[in-house]
């Protein structure tokens, strides 16, 4: 039987490799032969850096039991009147939505930290990369799981998110459709969210919504946000490797799911 009966609930819960045995037995009219091999279960969120396109999209998950405090805690910041992608919406209320929620992460202390390391030798260049949850709770994310989980809730808000794989690296892409002829996307390098000082040209699109942005929303968490989408236009104008959730949900690739009986309550932030 090549089709398992795993148990989901215990996969779910892996928090490190495992190594099973596993028996197998081939057999012919009368004559069989069984053998015996070591195989490495990897938990849900370790990520196969030869397969990323796929992979690190499965940690974007839309569904999570927390996005919906998190989109409520982006709309109660006041900087924008309501939070959803709609048909033709200027480009600048995208920005302002869009900016509601990296400020919603900001206010939740989350840093970079890289957990690439791992100390399975047969995992080879497997990487961890944390569910949203495990961002959340450890305040901290890395390219690849800090992408996952900004996308995660900007695709509950209805935004077409995009995952761009520039050599070595993840960042992400936001497109919606705005009623202005050229800006419709906004590209965010989601490593610098956690930067305390962080210098902006202010010389992009994204910079020129700062006059709908409310005066209380402005300033370090401003500047911030408008100095990623800077460093991750700069990466996007050199086209690298791209993928669209939504595509790959018409495909079939589902979330890894993450069962409320697991995750517990969302946190309160830090400010």
């Amino acid at each position: 039987d090549l089709l398992p009966d795993w148990n989901v609930d215990a996969l779910l819960g892996l928090e490190g490799p495992r190594q099973v045995n596993v028996k197998c037995t081939v057999s012919c009219g009368d004559q069989s032969s069984t053998t015996s091999v070591a195989v490495t279960i990897e938990p849900v969120s370790a990520i196969d850096p030869a397969l990323p396109l796929a992979s690190v999209a499965e940690v974007v998950n839309e569904d999570h039991p927390w996005v919906r405090g998190l989109v409520s805690e982006a709309q109660a910041l006041g900087i924008t009147d309501y939070l959803g992608a709609t048909k033709d919406m200027a480009y600048s209320e995208g920005v302002r939505q869009i900016y509601a929620v990296w400020k919603a992460f900001r206010n939740r202390g989350i840093s970079y930290t890289n957990i690439a390391a791992h100390s399975d030798d047969s995992a080879g260049s497997m990487q961890t990369v944390r569910l949203l949850h495990d961002a959340i709770r450890e305040e901290s994310a890395n390219c690849a799981d800090g992408s996952a989980a900004l996308a995660s809730v900007l695709r509950k808000l209805g935004f077409d998110v995009y995952l761009m794989y520039p050599p070595g690296h993840v960042l992400l892409g936001v497109y919606f459709e705005s009623n202005e002829e050229k800006n419709h996307w906004v590209f965010l390098e989601t490593t610098t969210i956690g930067d305390v000082e962080q210098e902006s040209r202010g010389t992009s699109a994204v910079s020129m919504a700062k006059d709908k942005i409310p005066a209380h929303a402005r300033g370090a968490d401003w500047d911030n946000f408008v100095a990623a989408c800077e460093r991750g236009l700069e990466q996007a104008r050199r086209d690298p490797p791209r993928v669209s959730i939504e595509k790959l949900r018409y495909l079939g690739l589902r979330a890894i799911p993450a069962l409320s009986s697991k995750v517990g309550s969302l946190p309160p932030p830090m400010s």
